[in-house]
């Protein structure tokens, strides 16, 4: 077969000092053929340079021709690979080979009207040809013209039933307009041949996520992480399924595992730092968000979220300018539209924050994050009627997840609740935190961290336990429930002006964690206080408190309201003695109900449910009871209803407590400007009042399973 290429080489003639010299025949065939031998190992290299000498001495051979542009692409030489394979297909214009190649060449040149011109020769010459209509339809899409690029896979997959790139790529497509069922029924052909195939199961995995599949999704995500363990991608997709279905650790597990992979991909860092910020990692999570947008600066998404997450720290500076780089990337950019409009709310400009959102809702109608915060505007401003028509109108349109769904429930419960519209608000709500654990949520295991505290800091033990010896009696933590009043006696704490107010942080429980990596192997947190120092404990006190201290220099106390840190008294009790405890209640139907109506991160999702809500309340009772039996650490009650009752006594019985002068200024603390990023945000700059005061009464009957599971702790009506 070689030979015959070259009768043509045998007959050509070049003239040299006058005279006719002929090229012998053989000694191109074997050069021919010592370079299509280093072609086939894939030695691209000395293959080139053996088919360059025999282009030098026959320079009008088609096939060698062909030969170099394929290395030249291969070699993503682009601008040569398409001369080559020009001139191979003027020397022989009825090899189709040639056509298709020359047509791969242009496609990587960006030529996309003059590859399909090649294809579409390359098919005249060879029709039904199942690699020319692929590479059209490749073509087409590179165009953006989804529905003939889909046309031309499918004619491809048909033409080459067993060839699994065309069937993979017209399932993709599918995918991509939305055709989520025949996507589905593509894959699972593939699948139904080659049963483990990777790329299959990692995509139908991808479209599951899409039609809100869960449990197919994670079923075929795993096993595509199974057939291609090292592949980033598979763990990318079986991370975000776990987002989906509310499993954030299992999800950051495998999230990070996929920035392990493949450091420099951008995605993988974005989906690795939702996950940890839905753990309440912000600090982290913040770090992560940074590098995603450090990798790919021209994403605005990555520096939407970034925004978020420097958001949730109060450096709204930074984030401030996270959205306007969102925004000069991508102008309409929605997510970072609702973000400088939440700063501006955050900063006490709520009209401004409303004009925003209400000319980007218009442009916007379908956009979750513009509605919610739209929505939420028109509450500060007073347009409930027009927030609640906005926000119906997109739950009817039944075109956002589940996720976006809930929220927008939890807006529009918030609007009804305004109104005086109870019952609405009460079911809004209920269909919000329905979505929320529409995918499985155990209340199961809701005891354990309560146990495992309690288990630890017994009386007798506490005595063999280490203890720091540091003085750390600049630090106040405010404790209690979430919506038992932290964020109003913070605000007053914080308008002292020897006081600051830090807002939640994360450090004391990720504190914990820290000092179960300097245990034995096996003992986490809190059983692994027994197994250290007090010196590792000094050093652990010693970072914490420079930590703290480099937020206000100057101040003489310095508070984390942090509402979970009830769990972790015992840990604070060892590690920083001379901290106060500030533990804020309300009355508990008051406290869950609110719960129960805002909307929480979802390490939370105890708040979801009225039956576990109780019984979280009940073990958080247990467990104060239980510290302030055992611990030498002082306790301030401070009741919500005793302060709107006495705001005067209880702000001077609140600053007697943490070694702080009596100053009038206390009692204007809604005056104070400092961020509060909390759902009690507006509420702690506006004068104190009544209105929240036994606001469960407004409910009703929806409140029997809460009070059923509240049980004993339940006061008398």
């Amino acid at each position: 077969m070689l030979r015959k290429r070259w009768v043509r080489a045998a007959r050509l003639s070049e003239y040299a000092d006058g005279g006719l010299n002929v090229i012998p025949m053989q000694p191109l065939v074997l050069l021919f053929q010592n370079a299509d031998a280093h072609h086939r190992r894939g030695e691209l290299q000395q293959a080139e340079a053996l088919y360059r000498q025999v282009i030098a001495l026959c320079p009008d051979h088609a096939e060698t021709m062909h030969r170099l542009g394929a290395i030249a692409l291969r070699r993503r030489r682009v601008r040569e690979a398409v001369e080559f394979n020009r001139r191979a297909v003027s020397l022989d214009c009825s090899n189709a080979k040639y056509h298709l190649y020359h047509g791969n060449a242009l496609f990587a040149a960006g030529q996309l009207n003059e590859a399909i011109s090649s294809y579409g020769e390359a098919l005249r010459l060879q029709p039904g040809w199942a690699e020319a209509l692929n590479n059209l339809g490749s073509t087409y899409e590179a165009r953006g013209e989804l529905s003939r690029a889909c046309d031309y896979y499918q004619q491809a997959a048909s033409a080459k039933p067993q060839w699994i790139t065309a069937r993979l790529n017209h399932a993709r497509i599918l995918a991509s307009q939305g055709r989520f069922d025949q996507a589905a029924r593509e894959y699972h052909g593939v699948l139904a041949s080659h049963t483990d195939h990777p790329v299959a199961l990692g995509e139908l995995a991808r479209v599951y996520t899409m039609t809100d599949r869960a449990d197919e999704a994670l079923r075929f995500a795993s096993r595509a992480v199974a057939a291609d363990p090292k592949n980033p991608r598979w763990r990318l997709y079986l991370g975000n399924v776990l987002l989906s279905c509310g499993r954030f650790a299992e999800a950051s597990a495998s999230l990070r595992e996929a920035t392990r992979l493949a450091p420099d991909w951008p995605e993988g860092h974005h989906s690795l730092a939702t996950a940890l910020q839905a753990l309440g990692r912000l600090d982290e999570a913040a770090v992560v968000f940074s590098r995603a947008v450090e990798l790919k600066p021209g994403w605005a998404m990555a520096n939407a979220s970034l925004g978020f997450a420097l958001l949730n720290q109060r450096r709204l500076d930074e984030a401030l300018a996270a959205f306007r780089r969102a925004i000069e990337i991508e102008p309409d950019q929605p997510q970072a539209i609702a973000g400088q409009a939440r700063i501006l709310g955050l900063r006490g400009d709520a009209t401004k924050a409303h004009e925003i959102l209400r000319e980007a809702v218009v442009r916007h109608p379908n956009e979750p994050a513009i509605v919610s915060g739209y929505v939420t505007t028109c509450r500060r401003v007073g347009r409930h009627e027009d927030g609640i028509a906005c926000t119906e109108a997109l739950l009817a349109s039944g075109s956002i997840s589940d996720e976006d769904r809930s929220g927008l429930c939890m807006r529009l419960s918030e609007l009804h609740n305004d109104a005086g519209r109870y019952d609405l608000a009460f079911l809004a709500a209920r269909d919000g935190n329905e979505l929320r654990l529409k995918h499985g949520r155990s209340f199961d295991s809701l005891s354990r961290p309560f146990d495992e505290q309690i288990g630890v800091f017994q009386s007798e033990a506490l005595r063999d336990l280490p203890q720091a010896s540091r003085d750390a009696s600049m630090l106040v933590f405010i404790v209690g429930m979430p919506r038992s009043g932290t964020s109003l006696v913070e605000q007053i704490f914080a308008t002292h002006p020897k006081a600051h107010g830090a807002g939640e942080r994360q450090d004391i429980e990720l504190l914990g964690k820290t000092l179960s990596e300097h245990a034995p192997a096996g003992e986490t947190y809190p059983a692994c206080l027994t197994q250290l120092s007090g010196d590792q404990l000094d050093a652990a006190a010693d970072a914490h408190i420079a930590k703290i201290r480099e937020l206000a220099p100057e101040a003489h106390r310095i508070s984390d309201k942090t509402p979970h840190n009830f769990l972790h008294l015992g840990l604070i009790s060892l590690l920083l003695p001379g901290a106060k405890i500030i533990h804020c209640m309300r009355h508990p139907l008051d406290t869950c109900v609110s719960c129960y109506m805002n909307e929480f991160l979802a390490t939370h999702s105890y708040a979801c449910d009225l039956t576990a809500l109780g019984t979280y309340y009940r073990h958080y009772c247990r467990l104060m009871r239980h510290w302030k039996k055992t611990l030498d650490l002082p306790i301030l009650d401070i009741a919500y209803e005793d302060v709107v009752a006495d705001q005067r006594g209880m702000t001077a019985r609140l600053l007697d407590f943490c070694g702080l002068e009596w100053d009038e200024a206390c009692m204007r603390f809604h005056k104070n400007t400092r961020l509060v990023n909390s759902p009690s945000y507006d509420q702690v700059r506006q004068p104190l009042y009544a209105g929240s005061v036994a606001r469960y009464r407004r409910y009703g009957a929806h409140l029997d399973p809460l009070r059923q599971a509240l049980g004993d702790e339940l006061p008398p009506d």
